[in-house]
């Protein structure tokens, strides 16, 4: 019999859960009627900032067509392990450097208080951190990119210094 039992483990997401970084395109593979599928009680911070990518897929499905075309096999199996993991998450996290503890929160209770839908679109409570919705990009764009500017002169980039994906990103000017 094959499985895949994922539970019980502690993403502390420093400094941010990467975009994506919870793929797992084969999961299709494995059918719930023959397979042993145990996905449940993972946790992760109740932090907006850090999580905003997978709050908003959890919540309202941002990013759907990009996570599923993560990985070799494009359109297969991690939107719906992504689906199950938020929907079985166990209590928040709160992490420092030596050990997480456990908090009374869930992870959906907290994204219903964490996210608002803004004139832009979805942003992490009232602290300026929109969180970009790959979900209606084109097949002929790259679902990652470096960094996209918009009309308003607002820059958008989902990359760090050190090409980590932040999934999110700030609303301000850029300067001239």
């Amino acid at each position: 019999m094959m499985g895949l039992v994922f539970r019980e483990n502690k993403f502390v997401s420093e400094p941010v859960l990467p975009f994506a970084s919870l793929a797992m395109p084969s999961y299709s593979l494995l059918s719930p009627s023959t397979s042993y599928l145990d996905i449940d009680s993972n946790h992760f911070p109740c932090s907006c900032q850090k999580l905003g990518w997978l709050l908003a897929f959890g919540k309202f499905g941002y990013n759907s067509h990009s996570l599923a075309e993560v990985g070799n096999t494009k359109g297969r199996g991690t939107t719906t392990f992504i689906r199950q993991l938020y929907n079985t998450a166990g209590s928040c996290i709160e992490c420092d450097h030596r050990e997480c503890l456990d908090t009374e929160e869930g992870l959906d209770a907290y994204a219903d208080t964490a996210l608002e839908h803004t004139e832009e679109g979805l942003a992490c409570g009232g602290d300026g951190v929109a969180v970009r919705s790959y979900g209606d990009t084109s097949d002929k764009q790259e679902a990652v990119g470096d960094s996209f500017g918009d009309k308003d002169g607002r820059t958008n980039s989902y990359l760090d210094d050190n090409h980590n994906n932040m999934g999110l990103t700030y609303n301000k000017k850029v300067e001239e």
